[in-house]
């Protein structure tokens, strides 16, 4: 029954170590598609800004007289 009991607790250990890279690699991902929202929102409005002012540069160079 030892060598049984054994074989089991090794088991345990093996999956509780499985289990502790699995969460790890789940919050390696998570914070990685943090991340790349952030930065995706970030260019999202830089180009909108730019965009904006295009569009409002644009609006002035047709106001001036030829």
């Amino acid at each position: 029954m030892g060598v049984v009991q054994k074989q089991m607790e090794d088991q345990l250990r093996a999956d509780a170590a499985l289990l502790e890279e699995i969460r790890r690699q789940r919050d390696d991902y998570k914070a990685d598609r943090d991340e790349y929202k952030r930065e995706r929102d970030d260019w999202k409005r830089r180009y909108e800004e730019a965009e904006a002012r295009v569009r409002g540069a644009s609006r002035e160079t047709r106001r001036v007289p030829a």
